[in-house]
């Protein structure tokens, strides 16, 4: 019962932030919508580097924009082969464009959000319990994107450790443009360091690989193929290929707040 009322005061907090970050905006930012992504994949891997499961999988998003600052998630992971739920995240994050740099070579946008999840494990392959974190992004659009996330293990409590800060880089090239529809791909970059995450230390993982994205108005379809080099284990097993495909449907109406 704690949990729960924990998690109706943090609803109560983001809303009423939704409402002070929003401020005069427009109505037409107040519109609230729902994006959903179908995703399958050769493997589930997390960002601590470890495979989950025996693959392929099938895997759910998602997502309620409520307005311009506050969305709440729902993302599931479903082995195929073995034909069980081995994960399921509830997510409320607030979310906000930062800067933007003009008149530079590195001209684009900073962005950053904060996230509360709650992570269930319904197979109990990961866990027995549920997991709880606080993760934190800050996120630079331009020539280069670049990604800082900080995943933040509050289960059982606070402490400063436990923590998972992941690395990640691409370089989008601009394949085709048929004016409302994109085709984009380039290489991509994630590395990432443990701080007592789940007792895992050190740097984990350097995982390279390439991305496509083809794009028209609402929807995408995204490709990826990746290779990742495992640090804190034997040489022996170091390295492992995995790839996915997924498809979005993004900003699909929900309701409108304007009258």
């Amino acid at each position: 019962m704690s949990r729960l009322k924990e998690a109706a005061v943090v609803v109560v907090l983001a809303l009423s932030l939704q409402g002070l970050l929003r401020g005069q905006s427009d109505q037409q930012d107040q519109n609230v919508s729902l994006s959903i992504t179908e995703s399958f994949a050769s493997r589930y891997v997390k960002s601590t580097g470890s495979p989950i499961g025996t693959g392929p999988v099938q895997q759910f998003q998602a997502d309620l924009n409520l307005g311009k600052y506050v969305t709440i998630t729902g993302w599931q992971d479903y082995d195929v082969s073995r034909r069980a739920l081995d994960e399921v995240d509830v997510d409320l994050t607030l979310h906000k464009s930062l800067c933007t740099i003009r008149n530079h070579y590195l001209k684009g946008g900073i962005a950053g959000s904060v996230s509360m999840q709650d992570w269930i494990y319904p197979s109990k392959l990961i866990s027995n319990q549920s997991d709880y974190a606080i993760i934190s992004t800050l996120t630079y659009s331009g020539p280069l994107t670049v990604k800082f996330t900080e995943k933040h293990l509050v289960t059982g409590g606070w402490t400063w450790d436990r923590n998972n800060y992941v690395f990640d880089i691409s370089e989008p090239f601009k394949v085709k443009d048929w004016g409302k529809s994109k085709l984009v791909a380039g290489p991509v970059f994630r590395t990432a360091y443990d701080d007592n995450f789940f007792k895992f230390n050190g740097w984990n993982i350097a995982t390279p690989g390439v991305s496509a994205r083809f794009s028209r108005r609402g929807l995408s379809i995204d490709a990826f193929a990746k290779k990742e080099f495992r640090m804190d284990v034997p040489p022996t097993k170091k390295g492992f290929y995995y790839e996915g495909i997924s498809v979005t449907f993004a900003d699909m109406p929900w309701r409108s707040a304007s009258k």
